[in-house]
């Protein structure tokens, strides 16, 4: 087992109190270094025309929303290769309005992911199980790197409680601990 290096309590208070990973969190410090940089991003244009529209009443709940699609940038990062599902209406409204900003949505991602992170929204022929998919992903790797999943990723549709990360129902080799964080031995067929 990797010893992971564990966060400075310098680093911690530079950090936004949403941004910071939670405590249990195996991150190395390139992936610490991202989140400093990632929380650093922000994007006044968004915000003036999400409450300009009528999306956000307040800055306050604009703000929540903007930080939680940093997160859900930073997950797609740290787990390549799941599909990350994007459960919550009011982040999902941050997301597609920043990529109505083309120029900057693009200059986000090749500056902070290194890649353009596609919008496929579900449709009424989008298989139930992709969707259960993407939002397990995304509950798993959610605690895994922030701990307990806030409220607004809680609009009904689907029941995180019932989602943890340590239940081990196959080994995930793409995420920040490299290998199965349950300590199983059951190896991927």
């Amino acid at each position: 087992m990797e010893i992971m290096e564990t966060l400075s309590l310098e680093s911690l208070t530079e950090m936004s109190p949403g941004l910071k990973p939670a405590a249990h969190a195996l991150l190395n410090s390139e992936q610490r270094g991202f989140l400093e940089r990632l929380d650093k991003f922000e994007a006044p244009y968004l915000e003036e025309k999400l409450i300009g529209e009528g999306k956000f009443s307040s800055k306050g709940e604009y703000q929540e929303a903007f930080t939680e699609f940093k997160k859900f940038s930073a997950l797609n990062i740290f787990y390549p290769n799941k599909r990350i599902g994007m459960p919550s209406e009011k982040v999902d409204e941050v997301w597609h309005q920043f990529i109505l900003f083309t120029q900057k949505y693009n200059g986000f991602c090749e500056e902070f992911l290194g890649y353009f992170l596609h919008h496929s929204p579900h449709i009424s022929s989008t298989p139930k199980s992709r969707k259960l998919e993407g939002a397990i992903n995304f509950a798993r790797t959610y605690q895994d790197i922030f701990g307990e999943i806030p409220s607004i990723w809680k609009n009904g549709k689907y029941d995180f409680s019932q989602v943890g990360s340590s239940g081990c129902d196959g080994c995930d080799t793409s995420g920040p601990s490299g290998g199965c964080s349950t300590g199983c031995d059951k190896s991927e067929d």
